[in-house]
C-alpha cells in the first residue's frame, strides 16, 4: 500500500515551520533553501520512502511518499517534472501525486 503525506507551513508560522522541519531527514541543512524558491527531493532506500520539499519564498510544503518501489518513485518524479516545465514553480500537493500516481499504476492501493 502506497501511503502519502503533506505537512504545509508558513515561513513566518515559526511553530508550524519547526514541526515541519522535525518530521523530515536534516531539517537545519535545508531552511536556508526555503526562503526563496525552492524544490528538493530525497529518496531514502532503507525505507522505500520517497521525500519532497518545496517552497515558493512564502510557504513550505513537505510530502513523505511511502510503500513505493525506487522504479515507481522515479516514474513520478519523471511525471512531476514533466507538469513543473508545462508549469514553472509548480509546488507539489498530495492531490497531484495522487493523480499521477493514479495515472502511472492505475491502481487503487494509494492512500
Amino acid at each position: 500500500m502506497i501511503f502519502i503525506e503533506e505537512f504545509r507551513a508558513h515561513l513566518g508560522d515559526h511553530a508550524a515551520l519547526a514541526k515541519l522541519l522535525a518530521s523530515m531527514p536534516l531539517p537545519r541543512s535545508v531552511r536556508p533553501l526555503l526562503l526563496k524558491p525552492f524544490f528538493g527531493r530525497k529518496w531514502n532506500s532503507m525505507e522505500q520512502r520517497d521525500h519532497w520539499l518545496a517552497s515558493d519564498g512564502l510557504r513550505v510544503v513537505y510530502i513523505e511518499i511511502s510503500g513505493v518501489s525506487a522504479s515507481l518513485a522515479a516514474r513520478l518524479r519523471m511525471r512531476f517534472d514533466d507538469c513543473r516545465t508545462a508549469t514553472p514553480g509548480l509546488i507539489p500537493s498530495r492531490t497531484a501525486i495522487l493523480e499521477l500516481l493514479s495515472l502511472i499504476t492505475e491502481d487503487s492501493r494509494v492512500a
